[in-house]
């Protein structure tokens, strides 16, 4: 082997090959003279192409070389109805309401004797107006409010079924006239009598009642792919 033989490349062995046709993919040289390579890709090959196996950037995770059963798209499940949680809220805050008709209404305070003298006589000496909003039945017996936003709570959690999810618009407009009518009540009362803990915390919950309500029925109303129920 000579340094200066040109028949010698550097990675493979060029080599004189036998007389006869040249092989398929031998490039001609002399006539009558085929050179091959031996130790590397064929003659005419296309640059930057790979014989072979691809290498491991191109195995899957499973090691095999085909894709695997679980690396196709993946389809994402049903989204929750927001309007359904929404109005699930409002149910709980209905209920609780409801309960705080059990607790103290109104409470007396001190001194509520001196200020229900100095009430009547504002009255007699005409600075005093009676609202149209003051009654017994809405002052004194506001059990009815806190039966009616109990009622609607209970009503509220039929919204799991899809077909009465229709009925939330008509919920919360009932809600909301039952809240502010307990709302005028606690707002209407006399100066010798104070809001009991069961007003304040009935006028809370119901507050969050009637918003989780209108909340629930404007994104069901929003709702561009809801089905109509059958």
């Amino acid at each position: 082997m000579n340094a200066g033989d040109p028949n010698q490349h550097q990675g493979g062995q060029w080599s004189q090959a036998p007389q006869g046709p040249p092989p398929s993919g031998g490039a001609p040289g002399n006539p009558g003279e085929t050179t091959q390579f031996q130790g590397g890709p064929p003659t005419g090959g296309v640059p930057g192409q790979q014989w072979g196996p691809p290498g491991p950037q191109n195995q899957y995770p499973t090691g095999g070389w085909g894709p695997s059963p679980g690396m196709g798209p993946q389809r994402m499940g049903p989204r929750p109805d927001l309007s359904v949680i929404f109005a699930l809220g409002a149910a709980v805050a209905g209920v609780v309401t409801y309960f705080m008709g059990f607790v103290s209404w109104v409470s007396v305070s001190v001194g509520a004797e001196q200020e229900l003298d100095r009430w009547g006589r504002d009255f007699e000496e005409g600075q005093g107006g009676i609202p149209a909003f003051f009654s017994y039945e809405i002052v004194l017996n506001p059990g009815k409010f806190f039966i009616l936003l109990g009622v609607v709570g209970v009503a509220t959690s039929l919204v799991l079924v899809p077909r009465y999810r229709r009925a939330l618009p008509f919920l919360a407009v009932i809600a909301l006239g039952g809240w502010l009518a307990l709302f005028a009540s606690a707002l209407i009362m006399p100066p010798f009598l104070d809001l009991g803990a069961g007003a304040i915390v009935g006028l809370i919950f119901g507050f969050l009642q009637v918003a989780l309500l209108m909340t629930a029925s404007f994104l069901y109303g929003l709702r561009k792919d809801d089905a109509t129920p059958s």
